[in-house]
């Protein structure tokens, strides 16, 4: 799309408002007044200029009514109505806004009139955080927080009044005119500029959390009544031009402060139509070529001819413009590491030659349960010398610019979280094909020294009689996206059927229930292909699986959410498993909850055992239960503890190992 000269672009301040249809164009902050987005609302919801058209949600097939300003308004007559806006901010920093609007309501109770996030940019509306019942509320987010105004009087007595709001972040003042008049204003030391950086696309009608055209609403108090011509200012509207707006005054004094009037929306104002024989009723005008030579020889038409301040009666005044230059994205290095620090680069390169532009891009994550997702707070974005972007980076056409992702150490245990970046539509170029470029931050590089070792100790499962013991245990590599299985038991009641790594049951979400089974997670293979043995390791590959995100299953395995996974052995005679283990994280000792040495408890061999063999075996299994590991001198001194302690000696050849047991632990 070639460049809107009409609309006298000069870079004073970079990134002030954007404006998007498709493609973008960036208005600045000049020195005059000057209108930045224009909502006539005179039967659709197009920007004036052509620079975009807003989606109307909640409509009927004619939502439309006479209009204050021009021939129609827009009636919202319940709730859920809204317009998302094609514009958008992105950046921070900016000295000024002014916000105008025609508005009929009889409703006193909160509702928003337009909104770029009260949280992130402004937000204009009736009642709200510091307005009274019908009183108008502006709300500004500035370097010094969130700055409120409230109006004197009230606006909803069913009739038509002209709102403006204006924040001057050079006078450090903010103020509300009702009908032309000022009707309130207040001082806001410090309160220099507005804006976060983040990006917000505006709405009409609700409050703004939308990071894209038609993204999230909030606060969702819908505005009820009618609502005529809207505009917003990247500049401060000064007394003596709220009068022009409030008039509607028709002379050159007053341009800037209103988009031309263009009937048939078409992109060419109805005065120029007019001018060169044109019908400012007939929108296919815009796109028939000229009568001058430009318009034989190039095809050049009346909106390119408009756009450019050219006359389309004169030959050789205008060219088209020069092919804009393709921008896309690529991967330098795709992974990031956070205990190591390493970043990931991604790089915008622009083909072309020229001076250089500013391309615009947004980071994202994936909503994928296979792969993690990253939150702003998970890293940086710099440019290769460690100064912050914000949301753009400047681009020579011919070569590229890097975006560097570095990550934010924590302490919360992460399968690897996607990060991606993708390039916003511009004015000053062609998004290619190649639009978007990820990487990944994990929590650490694939090396021995960055593992994460697991123990679960083998009991019997849920009630099953058995002498079975043993351990498991799981190594989880640095990004945790694979473990390494080890199991190794003994004293199985029947010949192994089965082995599985469940998630722990839930009595309700995010409730574990210990005393019920998971579902699987993870099948074992645990028999070796070469000789049909019992193999003793299982590499797990973690995939989203159960119901369970990758990062549902990280959370549940390292008890970030209160949840648990396990492993268990099926036999013949238990099927749905014989004895089973939890696993936790080991750093030289186990600890179980309550929950789980409740869920242990099941019967023993016998309550009391003679002297030998079986009574040894009881005494290895209760000390493999408790403990990372016995050695054989342990055993040996419970075992000679309970043989030799007349507490223990029930008299009749047996010993009460559980009473030992008890007096143990």
């Amino acid at each position: 799309m070639m460049k809107n000269y009409a609309l006298a672009v000069t870079r004073v301040r970079t990134l002030a408002l954007v404006l998007a249809a498709g493609s973008f164009a960036t208005l600045t902050l000049p020195a005059e007044p000057r209108i930045g987005v224009h909502y006539q609302l005179n039967g659709s919801a197009l920007e004036a200029r052509g620079l975009g058209q807003g989606t109307l949600t909640g409509f009927g097939a004619d939502p439309f009514v006479s209009g204050q300003v021009g021939p129609k308004a827009l009636r919202f007559s319940s709730l859920g109505q809204s317009v998302a806006l094609p514009s958008f901010y992105t950046g921070s920093d900016y000295p000024a806004v002014s916000v105008s609007a025609w508005i009929n309501t009889s409703v006193g109770t909160d509702q928003v009139i337009a909104s770029y996030d009260r949280d992130q940019f402004w937000r204009l509306g009736i009642d709200g955080a510091s307005a009274g019942p019908g009183q108008v509320g502006f709300a500004v987010q500035t370097n010094d927080g969130v700055k409120d105004l409230a109006s004197v009087s009230t606006v909803n007595d069913g009739q038509w009044h002209h709102v403006l709001a204006v924040f001057d972040g050079n006078a450090e003042k903010m103020e509300i005119f009702i009908d032309g008049v000022s009707d309130s204003s207040a001082a806001v030391p410090g309160a220099k500029t507005f804006g976060t950086g983040v990006k917000r696309y505006g709405y009409l009608g609700v409050g703004s959390k939308a990071a894209a055209m038609g993204g999230p609403t909030g606060p969702k108090n819908y505005f009820q009544g009618d609502l005529d011509d809207v505009r917003v200012y990247s500049s401060a509207i000064q007394p003596s031009q709220v009068t022009a707006i409030f008039t509607e005054d028709p002379s050159p004094a007053a341009d800037g402060l209103r988009a031309p009037a263009d009937r048939d929306a078409d992109g060419i104002s109805n005065l120029w139509e007019e001018q060169f024989g044109l019908d400012p009723d007939n929108p296919a005008d815009a796109v028939t070529p000229t009568p001058d030579a430009e318009g034989t020889a190039i095809g050049a038409t009346y909106l390119q001819q408009y756009r450019a301040g050219a006359d389309p009666t004169v030959d050789n005044d205008y060219s088209h413009p020069s092919p804009l230059p393709v921008v896309t994205a690529s991967v330098v290095s795709a992974e990031a590491y956070e205990l190591e620090g390493t970043p990931a680069t991604l790089r915008i390169s622009a083909d072309g030659s020229g001076p250089a532009i500013p391309v615009f891009f947004s980071m994202g994550t994936s909503s994928d349960p296979g792969e993690g997702a990253s939150d702003p707070s998970d890293y940086i974005v710099t440019d290769t010398a460690g100064n912050p972007l914000g949301g753009f980076v400047m681009v020579t056409p011919g070569g590229s610019a890097d975006v560097v992702i570095d990550p934010v150490e924590d302490t919360i245990a992460e399968f690897p979280e996607v990060v991606e970046l993708s390039i916003d539509s511009s004015d000053d170029y062609v998004v290619g094909t190649v639009s978007s470029a990820r990487g990944t931050i994990s929590d650490a590089t694939d090396t021995p020294e960055n593992v994460t070792t697991f123990k679960a100790i083998y009991t019997p499962e849920l009630g099953a009689t058995t002498g079975g013991t043993g351990f498991a245990t799981l190594t989880l590599n640095g990004p945790k996206t694979e473990a390494t299985f080890y199991s190794t038991y003994s004293g199985l009641s029947s010949p192994q059927s089965n082995q599985h790594i469940h998630h722990v049951a839930e009595s309700s979400p995010g409730v574990p229930d210990f005393g019920a089974r998971g579902p699987v997670i993870e099948p074992l293979d645990m028999i070796n292909p070469h000789d049909g043995s019992a193999a003793p390791e299982h590499v797990w590959t973690i995939t989203d699986t159960g119901g369970y995100s990758v990062q549902g299953l990280i959370d549940a395995l390292f008890r970030q959410n209160g949840l648990a996974l396990y492993c268990n052995v099926h036999t013949q005679n238990f099927g749905s498993g014989e004895i089973w283990g939890f696993f936790e994280e080991f750093n030289g000792a186990v600890a179980l909850s309550t929950e789980e040495i409740t869920a242990y408890e099941s019967p023993a061999p016998a309550a009391s055992l003679p002297a030998g063999d079986d009574l040894r075996r009881e005494v290895a299994r209760f000390l493999t239960q408790t403990t990372w590991g016995p050695r054989m001198a342990d055993i040996d001194a419970l075992y000679n503890e309970i043989t030799t302690n007349p507490a223990y000696d029930n008299g009749d050849g047996s010993y009460d190992q559980q009473g030992a047991f008890q007096q143990w632990m």
